[in-house]
């Protein structure tokens, strides 16, 4: 779940204006984007995250020391 958490914080950070070309590019509806970055829908189907996470790839964590 953590990871959903961190997709949402990275959604969350684009203006609205920004949101709808990642719906261009994922295929997902404008409304599906907007509920999620919203916390409106806490569940998303798998699918759906999946494409997000195409498009927000994970980032990589600093080794530490």
């Amino acid at each position: 779940m953590r990871q959903l958490d961190q997709l949402v914080k990275r959604m969350r950070s684009k203006t609205v204006a920004q949101v709808a070309p990642i719906c261009k590019r994922t295929g997902l509806p404008f409304g599906t984007v907007m509920k999620i970055r919203g916390g409106f829908t806490a569940n998303p189907r798998i699918l759906t995250v999946v494409a997000l996470e195409k498009h927000f790839p994970a980032q990589k964590r600093k080794a530490s020391k």
